[in-house]
């Protein structure tokens, strides 16, 4: 997941509960993506929370922001994808950053860990 967490706007103190992140909500060219607010993650037993310093737009992230699919895969991929939107609103995985968070069967990383 792509973004940068922060406190939320309400001025909330404590834990940082929600991070800015590329948004996708339709398809369409490249003015369909706005950056907003959006829940910080809870990394699962297995997965890790990463605070990124810096994100990549892929071809792949963009064919699906644009839905532009191979011909006779479209019916297909949306169903993958999301039939009249993006089933995840933000996408890439291609990041660098910090581990903020582990699961608790995560081995080899650790909170600070680069």
């Amino acid at each position: 997941m792509v973004g940068r967490a922060h406190r939320s706007s309400s001025g909330e103190a404590g834990a940082l509960r929600v991070m800015r992140a590329a948004i996708v909500d339709r398809y369409g060219p490249p003015d369909v993506v706005h950056i907003g607010e959006v829940p910080r993650p809870r990394p699962t037993e297995r997965e890790v929370l990463v605070r990124v310093h810096a994100a990549a737009v892929t071809s792949g992230d963009a064919r699906i922001r644009g839905a532009r699919f191979p011909a006779g895969f479209g019916p297909f991929v949306r169903l993958v994808f999301g039939f009249t939107r993006p089933r995840r609103r933000i996408l890439g995985n291609t990041f660098a950053g910090v581990v903020e968070a582990t699961g608790a069967k995560v081995e080899g990383f650790a909170p600070g860990a680069a």
